[in-house]
């Protein structure tokens, strides 16, 4: 089990306003996927494999640092493998690789998978993908207004103040690589969060919606933040914001009969509560404290992926 960072760390807020930006992010894919969380799960984690290597090599990083990355710079990713990270049977991600076929999201041959961007709604994703690197500088000034100004110890939060200190206007110069990057990081971050409930994708969407839309008040309330900023804090109740089935049917296209069959479930295992006025999460203690870790070691693994591409010299 992973280690959980120093208990002086506010690392319930930071993993917080994370959550809330990445979740904003790919409920976004989700969503243009028709609420196939599967689907989603595949392109993404097989698009950020594809364009590994780009990150990995410096000399490809350079020559990539303005030039646009094109279907012909990718590696392909064997149906095997795919199924293998996901933990997905090969049949089922044959098929979903199939349907993307369809339309027009992937090639695939003896070679394996290249994704590609869906016809008739590339634009979203294109936009997405496009944006990351600025959304994470607009990350990077949230962290710094309610975590790094707020009052927390210096000493704490020094990891995290030094991998923040970034000239995010200098990567506009290599927004392709922090594009990128910041994709990596979303696909690492939704693989991990499924694999909190046994690679239920579902299971795992529905729970995180319930999680990020209850507590935004929490995220963007300094003094909220603050008093609800620890693993071993207690839950702040009242600021909660509770969710009905048909609120998180809506958030993440997924039918209303699923959302309510999977937090029957939820329920059971004690990860969630109904309360007045819909559903918010129990704090499981097996649950927040480790993904909080995980969220903030990739978080920080980011970061300094960032500050490499921003050290390579000009192309």
């Amino acid at each position: 089990m992973m280690t959980v960072p120093d208990a002086g760390l506010p690392l319930r807020a930071i993993a917080r306003i994370v959550d809330i930006w990445a979740f904003d992010i790919i409920s976004d894919w989700v969503r243009f996927f028709g609420g196939d969380t599967r689907l989603a799960e595949i392109w993404l984690l097989t698009r950020s494999a594809n364009t590994e290597h780009l990150l990995a090599d410096d000399a490809l990083a350079v020559r990539r640092r303005r030039m646009p990355v094109t279907p012909a710079d990718f590696r392909p990713v064997k149906i095997g493998a795919i199924a293998a990270a996901l933990g997905i049977p090969y049949e089922a991600v044959r098929r979903k690789i199939a349907a993307l076929q369809d339309i027009g999201g992937c090639l695939f041959d003896d070679q394996g998978v290249i994704m590609l961007q869906p016809d008739g709604g590339g634009a979203a994703l294109v936009g997405q993908a496009g944006g990351l690197g600025m959304r994470l500088a607009m990350l990077a000034t949230r962290l710094r207004t309610l975590i790094l100004d707020n009052g927390y110890d210096a000493t704490a939060v020094a990891e995290l103040r030094d991998a923040l200190d970034i000239d995010f206007v200098n990567l506009a110069d290599a927004e392709i690589l922090a594009n990128l990057a910041v994709a990596r990081y979303l696909a690492q971050t939704l693989l991990a969060g499924t694999f909190l409930f046994g690679a239920d994708r579902d299971c795992a969407a529905i729970y995180f919606t319930i999680y990020v839309e209850s507590e935004r008040a929490l995220a963007h309330d300094p003094k909220l933040s603050r008093a609800d900023g620890w693993i071993e804090s207690e839950c702040l109740g009242w600021a909660l914001q509770p969710l009905t089935v048909r609120s998180i049917a809506q958030q993440m296209s997924i039918p209303a009969e699923t959302v309510r069959r999977k937090t029957n479930r939820l329920v059971d295992k004690g990860l969630i509560e109904r309360v007045p006025g819909g559903l918010v999460l129990t704090r499981a203690p097996d649950v927040i404290p480790v993904h909080a870790a995980r969220v903030y070691g990739n978080l920080l693994t980011t970061l300094a992926a960032m500050r490499r591409i921003d050290a390579l010299p000009p192309a």
